[in-house]
């Protein structure tokens, strides 16, 4: 069987690939447009005009500062749109005016292409599947015993080895739960080859247009104890995301030779989706609303939530409990997963990614609505 899902974005998202981190010698900005560039040709440029010597003596102190590839080529007298454009892989237009010093490279095919890959939806429907089996009293039990177990053995290693072992140790338990709700009994120790999220296959998206994607800034929204907000400093973070609108077509094919399937049909696992995805918006709405009794700058957050639900919430941003089962877990739990791998003593989580201009909180990342149409 197959299925055509739409998924249009409400705010923007994210989505990282291959090339994830871009530092500031890694791009040019231009204007309102920003180059990533390809190492060979900066190589060959640097070389035929001989300023290998002038840039090897700023990226080591003569910037006196942080070195920026934009900033060496300034100093040269050298920085074109022309020039930008011949070094560069691709370009994307900022979405507000910003210098970045980090930005986060959006996914994109070995054409420089931006798509989405159907691991990013899958992914969603897996864990909206996990969420809904903690509905069986016995089996959260089960669950919860697990990751309590997973966290306290983490406990005890270093904390270096600790930090590094948290997406391990949330993995190993999630694939756990996920072969506990898939399998009959007799199949618990099912090798992981057999899971039975492997019945469902979802492409990766066609090439997107390059114009979809924009750079925003993101900043990092958390509260002090006494509930007030501030923003954490980061620099200036950015992101390439699709920008609010943009419509993403993927084709779910449901292969029919796998028996005992734990749902009756797509629809149900879409609908466990829309179940999951309400109920984390209502989580997130609830936390903003508390956020501007405190601060009249959150009005854009505000403004966003006050809207109908969206269908799914997914990518880089949506937050430790959108991603996971952790809204699921007793709140004892949640906290000794913030003091074990993340160092925190209060409330866990307190802080979430936000798109920002300047001072103005304007939407959360990783918001969109899904359709789903018979192939």
């Amino acid at each position: 069987m197959r299925f055509r899902v739409t998924l249009t974005c409400r705010s923007p998202l994210h989505v990282g690939g291959t090339r994830h981190v871009l530092g500031p010698l890694d791009f040019v900005q231009a204007g309102d447009v920003l180059y990533p560039v390809r190492l060979r040709a900066l190589e060959e440029w640097l070389a035929e005009r001989g300023l290998v010597p002038a840039f090897a003596r700023w990226v080591t102190g003569e910037a006196g500062g942080l070195p920026t590839l934009s900033g060496f080529l300034q100093a040269q007298r050298l920085l074109t749109p022309d020039l930008a454009r011949r070094l560069a892989a691709y370009g994307v237009r900022l979405a507000s005016p910003v210098r970045p010093t980090r930005v986060l490279a959006f996914a994109r095919d070995p054409f420089g292409r931006p798509y989405l890959p159907g691991s990013s939806l899958k992914g969603a429907l897996r864990t909206a599947w996990l969420a809904a089996g903690f509905s069986d009293p016995r089996l959260a039990d089960r669950l919860v015993d697990d990751v309590r177990a997973c966290v306290e053995e983490a406990a005890r290693q270093s904390p270096t080895k600790r930090r590094a072992s948290a997406t391990r140790v949330a993995a190993g338990a999630e694939e756990r739960a996920l072969r506990t709700l898939s399998f009959p009994p007799q199949y618990k120790a099912t090798p992981l080859h057999r899971d039975v999220w492997r019945a469902i296959r979802v492409r990766d998206s066609a090439p997107l247009d390059p114009g979809a994607v924009r750079v925003y800034e993101v900043g990092v929204l958390s509260r002090r104890r006494d509930g007030t907000p501030y923003r954490k400093p980061t620099g200036t973070l950015c992101a390439e995301c699709l920008i609010p609108g943009t419509r993403v077509e993927f084709e779910v094919t449901v292969e029919e030779g796998w028996r005992g399937l734990p749902w009756s049909s797509v629809a149900e696992v879409f609908e466990r989706v829309a179940d999951w995805s309400r109920e984390q918006w209502n989580e997130e709405k609830s936390a903003v609303e508390k956020l501007c009794l405190a601060s009249a700058d959150l009005a854009g957050l505000r403004e966003f939530y006050a809207g109908a639900p969206a269908g799914v919430r997914l990518g880089w941003g949506s937050g430790w409990r959108a991603l996971g089962v952790g809204s699921r877990l007793p709140r004892d739990l949640q906290r000794r997963v913030g003091e074990v791998f993340y160092d925190r003593t209060d409330s866990f989580p307190k802080s979430r990614k936000v798109i920002v201009d300047r001072d103005r909180i304007m939407a959360p990342l990783g918001w969109a609505d899904l359709s789903v149409d018979r192939g």
